[in-house]
């Protein structure tokens, strides 16, 4: 079976999710986490949280929730704005 992270972007200013999309491991989420950011205000991006909500099987189209998201990554917003890190 092959299966495949299941990722969310968590808006925390405005208190809802979105988009949805899978990754091989954490590491690759947080790169497409960050080319996805990267599009916004440079001080809004520390709004922006990425968590792990389940996995994806590509065979029968059938998603496992967690039941329980885990956050997998943020951007800080440092002092210098091409500063930013993501954790």
């Amino acid at each position: 079976m092959a299966l495949s992270n299941l990722y969310v972007v968590f808006d925390t200013i405005g208190k809802e999710s979105g988009p949805l999309f899978h990754a091989k491991n954490d590491e690759v989420a947080r790169r497409h986490f960050r080319i996805l950011i990267d599009n916004n205000e440079p001080s809004w991006k520390s709004d922006f949280e990425l968590h792990y909500v389940g996995e994806y099987c590509h065979e029968t189209c059938t998603i496992f929730p967690t039941g329980e998201k885990r956050m997998v990554s943020v951007i800080l917003n440092l002092p210098e704005e091409n500063d930013a890190q993501t954790l």
